[in-house]
């Protein structure tokens, strides 16, 4: 499903497209809802603009789909385009371990 979606909206190359089926990343980020009949335990909806590993903005949805739109990451994404964005999130957060600088 992920690959046709990839081609559908013409982002092979460009964007990594990863599925989670199992919930297996949404359960060890917490980020899983139960939908019962429908499917069991799912992954919750969101978007994530990730830089060099690194979750620097997280959009979960509340209501439907409210906050994890394309448009709300173009959006942050232009916001960085000319920065990092994990410079952006050092500058918040600059005690964080993803944030020290190693002299070696």
């Amino acid at each position: 499903v992920m690959g046709e979606f990839a081609k559908a909206v013409h982002g092979e190359g460009k964007v990594t497209f990863l599925a989670d089926g199992g919930a297996n990343f949404a359960k060890k980020i917490g980020l899983t809802k139960d939908t019962g009949n429908f499917g069991g335990l799912r992954s919750a909806r969101y978007s994530a603009l990730v830089s060099n590993g690194v979750v620097v903005k997280l959009n979960i949805d509340t209501q439907g789909l409210d906050k994890s739109t394309a448009d709300t990451l173009l959006a942050q994404m232009k916001q960085t385009a000319y920065k990092d964005p994990l410079e952006l999130y050092c500058k918040d957060d600059a005690a964080a371990d993803e944030c020290r600088i190693y002299e070696d």
